[in-house]
């Protein structure tokens, strides 16, 4: 058989490269319209973000097309009959009829061989690519970014059947199944880990909108300002709270109404937190709720220049515990108060502020990067 016939290096350039071509194109409309979007840039574990894993993903499946490329036309200078009939035929004529065989039977063993490591490289890279279109779809909708994974990869794999897969070695079929094993987890593990965490982030949001909105409603403020004849300061206010409610781990009433808390006298963060802005709104102390998302703990910042623009963190529940421990001030405890410092080494992946307007509106901000080193 002549290798020529064997391996059709136009038809094979072509179609690899109108793929190539249809392939890429793929990639910059992803990374040009979807990988610029907010979701995009939300954390899947560590500091790593999906856009991270799509990039990472759709880098490496662009190297392994252009090795893959590489290797096809490697190989195809090998095929003694892509090179010209007059050098082809000067050989042939200048050297025995043993010599040109062995010639001929080295030039078909280099070309399998670059032919093998190109098409692998290739079906390697077809899978990296739909890895990074699955990392980019997922923050969005994770059916269909699960779906396009696996229907892409099982079509690949039996595109591929007769001419790779079946000649993969039994170790190579065991490593490709616990690379599908992996995969499999890694779904269900972002289901429960990331679908079901965001869906608390989001009802976690919706719940602190409705307490900002209920904390700073006209009936409560005006309830509470009736507990204060002379107005406040921010400090004065968490020895104010400390004298008022005790903190406790045991099973509670979770409260979220400040009139309700203050009367029950027991509470966690939530409940420190939430009567605190109440009370500093009473004292015309324009305050907010602070949450982090993920690790769900609650604190305060207050803006007593009431400018709108220097908001001072205040932990609200450790400054009343010191404070009833005999740290009589709020300035014998620097660490609780103007020090987003505090919060360092616990990581906050996602700290949004709650301030409620006096159109009754709740305005979320985010202030991750204030309380991240």
């Amino acid at each position: 058989m002549r290798v020529s016939e064997h391996y059709n290096w136009r038809n094979t350039l072509r179609d690899f490269a109108r793929v190539s071509g249809v392939l890429a194109g793929f990639c910059v409309a992803f990374i040009g319209l979807v990988l610029g979007w907010s979701l995009a840039s939300e954390r899947l574990f560590g500091n790593i973000t999906f856009r991270d894993m799509s990039i990472l993903f759709l880098g490496f499946s662009t190297v392994l097309f252009i090795s893959a490329y590489e290797l096809f036309l490697h190989s195809k200078n090998y095929d003694i009959f892509e090179w010209s009939k007059d050098y082809r035929d000067w050989l042939m004529n200048g050297m025995p009829g043993k010599n040109w065989d062995e010639i001929l039977k080295e030039s078909n063993r280099k070309i399998k061989i670059l032919y093998k490591h190109g098409a692998l490289c290739y079906n390697v890279a077809i899978f990296m690519l739909y890895l990074g279109l699955f990392f980019t779809l997922i923050p969005y909708n994770l059916f269909i970014a699960s779906l396009i994974l696996i229907l892409g990869m099982a079509l690949q794999s039996f595109q591929n059947k007769s001419e790779i897969l079946s000649k993969l070695s039994s170790l190579k079929v065991k490593v490709i199944l616990v690379i599908f094993i992996l995969l499999v987890a890694s779904l269900v593990g972002c289901y429960f880990g990331y679908i079901l965490g965001r869906n608390d982030v989001i009802s976690k949001i919706k719940r602190h909108i409705g307490i900002s909105l209920e904390l700073s409603s006209n009936e409560v403020l005006i309830q509470l300002k009736g507990d204060f004849p002379e107005r406040l300061n921010y400090t004065q206010l968490l020895e104010w709270e400390s004298n008022r409610l005790n903190y406790t781990r045991g099973n509670i009433i979770r409260y979220t109404n400040p009139i309700d808390i203050l009367n029950y006298g027991l509470g966690r963060c939530g409940e420190y937190s939430i009567l605190y802005v109440a009370i500093c709104l009473a004292n015309d102390i324009p305050a907010r709720l602070v949450i982090d998302a993920i690790v769900d703990h609650v604190w305060a910042e207050v803006n007593p220049s009431k400018d709108n623009k220097t908001w001072l963190h205040v932990e609200v529940t450790d400054s009343c515990v010191r404070i009833q421990k005999g740290e009589k001030s709020i300035y014998d405890t620097p660490a609780t108060a103007d020090n987003p410092s505090l919060y360092d080494k616990k990581d906050f992946q996602l700290v949004l502020a709650f301030q409620a307007s006096r159109e009754k509106q709740v305005l979320i901000l985010d202030r991750t990067s204030f309380y991240s080193s």
